[in-house]
């Protein structure tokens, strides 16, 4: 997003998204191919759950487990602070402008304690739900894979429109029913994990 200030920005619009897709395949797709060649549909949707064995065996050494947990620490705050900005900014906004101006310490002493709150509440309802990870699968199923690879395809018809009947036409026609079929696919089978983990676990379980 940095890449729209300068000029030309579309030129490094692109570079940035190259650089973040050749990041993300270099490295997650790798552990994804390798991590079910190693355990099949035994693996574990929690990564930190395939590195034990059930007799309790570290498959890894402990530097690198140690050095796991902190960067999923760090992936955890950056990806908090991106994804919850806009849910700060609406509950904030009204608290923000609803007295007299503030100063710049009460601004960040309210802004800290609302974004404590939320986070002592976000936390306590994963550590509520122990199937948190279903209903993940099910928000991504319904919300991530349609506005990633559907939605865009639709607004490249609208704006764009390409020729009827093309090679390009029919191309996105193709990878908007296998998407739309994927993201389907998705949601009955969140829904159906859903409700088997409903009948295994209770609140606040210990995994």
């Amino acid at each position: 997003m940095q890449s729209t200030i300068r000029q030309p920005a579309a030129r490094n619009m692109m570079r940035g998204l190259l650089l973040c897709y050749v990041v993300v395949i270099s490295t997650i797709l790798p552990v994804a191919v390798t991590g079910y060649w190693a355990f099949g549909n035994i693996s574990n949707g929690n990564i930190l759950q395939n590195i034990f064995s059930e007799g309790g065996k570290q498959y890894m050494p402990s530097w690198s487990f140690i050095l796991l947990n902190i960067l999923i620490l760090v992936q955890l705050i950056v990806t908090s602070v991106m994804y919850s900005q806009p849910t700060f900014t609406v509950l904030e906004e009204p608290l923000y402008y609803s007295k007299k101006p503030m100063t710049m310490w009460q601004g960040i002493l309210l802004r800290l304690a609302s974004r404590c709150i939320f986070t002592v509440f976000a936390t306590l309802l994963a550590a509520m739900l122990p199937y948190f990870g279903s209903i993940n699968a099910l928000i991504g199923a319904l919300g991530y894979t349609p506005l990633v690879f559907v939605v865009p395809k639709i607004f490249y018809l609208c704006v764009f429109k390409p020729r009827s009947g093309g090679l390009e036409r029919r191309l996105i026609y193709f990878t908007l029913a296998i998407f739309s079929a994927i993201s389907f696919m998705g949601c009955v089978a969140s829904v159906q994990q859903l409700v088997m983990d409903a009948k295994k676990y209770h609140l606040f379980a210990n995994l």
